[in-house]
């Protein structure tokens, strides 16, 4: 992890569509005090109108350095900030390992089958029914080289247990404010993900 800034830090959480990103976020929220920020991927597309960008390889690289500018700037100003997004990009890891102040990248390493099952944008499905030409931007991505976390489906548990480990690796004194029990690893809520 990076040197913390100004008591400011950046959880950046990553996987595909439906990895679970938003779901752990939010299960990560309630223990980082009242200066904690979410920012969700989708969230962002959708207040930054960046549905006309596109989802070229070229627009989701541009929009996800939007995403970590505004990370710093707000962990800068002590925050901390939570990002679940997308984003899997080599240029973009490393220029927030440089950046980003108390930097912890949190790879949401989930199978196939199981994103599929999830599907909570139904972006899966719409693939299968030939409504989407294909999940191209899944073939257009760098999985996190050097993760400081890897979080396997099946081998942490419920979001608890997963947030858990998130909040260990910071240090966090606080985790009764984390969810007992649920789902086996972090299940997406419905209509979300990253971008």
């Amino acid at each position: 992890m990076t040197a913390r800034h100004s008591g400011g830090r950046v959880i950046w959480i990553t996987g595909f569509s439906g990895a679970g990103k938003t779901t752990l976020a939010r299960a990560l929220m309630p223990c980082l005090g009242e200066r904690a920020v979410l920012l969700d991927g989708d969230e962002l597309r959708e207040v930054l109108d960046a549905a006309r960008c596109g989802f070229d390889r070229e627009s989701r690289q541009r929009l996800a350095f939007t995403y970590a500018r505004m990370a710093r700037m707000l962990a800068l100003q002590g925050f901390a900030v939570v990002v679940a997004t997308i984003s899997l990009f080599h240029d973009l890891h490393a220029w927030n390992r440089e950046h980003l102040p108390g930097y912890l990248e949190v790879w949401l390493d989930v199978p196939e089958e199981e994103r599929r099952r999830r599907d909570p944008k139904g972006l899966y499905a719409a693939a299968a029914n030939g409504q989407v030409r294909d999940m191209a931007c899944e073939r257009m991505v760098e999985v996190p080289r050097e993760p400081h976390l890897t979080l396997r489906f099946g081998e942490h548990g419920d979001v608890g247990a997963c947030a858990r480990s998130v909040l260990e690796m910071l240090d966090v004194p606080d985790l009764a404010k984390l969810p007992e029990g649920g789902a086996a690893s972090p299940d997406p809520a419905p209509g979300t993900g990253g971008a």
